[in-house]
This record gives C-alpha cells, structure tokens and sequence, in this order.
C-alpha cells in the first residue's frame, strides 16, 4: 500500500505543522535558522503565528503540496537533461 507524502504528514503532524516539525521535514538546522529564514521573507511556503504561542507554523497539506512540486521540477529539469536523475545523483556525489 502506497501512502502519500500527504497523508504520512498528516497522521504524524496533524493539520499544523510546529517550527520543530517544519525544522525536522525540512532539514533546518534549528528553530532560529527556520525563524530567521522566515524573518528575511526566504521561506517558499505561508507561515504564521499562533496567539498565545511561540514560534511559526505552517499548514501541513501545504508543506506536503510544496514538497511534492519540488520534487516533480527537480525530476523534468533532471529528465530534460537526457540522463536519468540516479546516474547525475551519482556524478554529483563523485565529484
């Protein structure tokens, strides 16, 4: 059984994804880096404050969406390329 990014986000996360959540499926190095991306308008998603609670979040859906679009750009960049995306992974780690 095959589960989307989506769904696998959902049930881990729920609705809203927490700076230490975003910092986890985003690989930031910590919540100030996230916070400080965020600050310098970097972040290529909404987020937002809560009342009553520190730090940012962002809608999980959303992070999913933004994720899976990434994904698919970076694969027909790599496919134009006329190479298959593992063997160009591959030359750039050898490199």
């Amino acid at each position: 059984m095959h589960t989307s990014l989506k769904q696998r986000l959902w049930s881990e996360f729920g609705p809203v994804m927490d700076c230490i959540a975003l910092c986890k499926v985003l690989h930031y190095r910590s919540t100030n880096s996230l916070t400080a991306a965020h600050a310098r308008g970097l972040l290529p998603f909404l987020a937002f404050n809560l009342p009553g609670r520190r730090g940012i979040f962002a809608w999980t859906e959303e992070i999913a969406d933004m994720l899976e679009l990434s994904a698919e750009r970076a694969a027909s960049m790599q496919a134009g390329s006329g190479e298959p995306a593992s063997s160009r992974k591959n030359e750039e780690v050898a490199m």
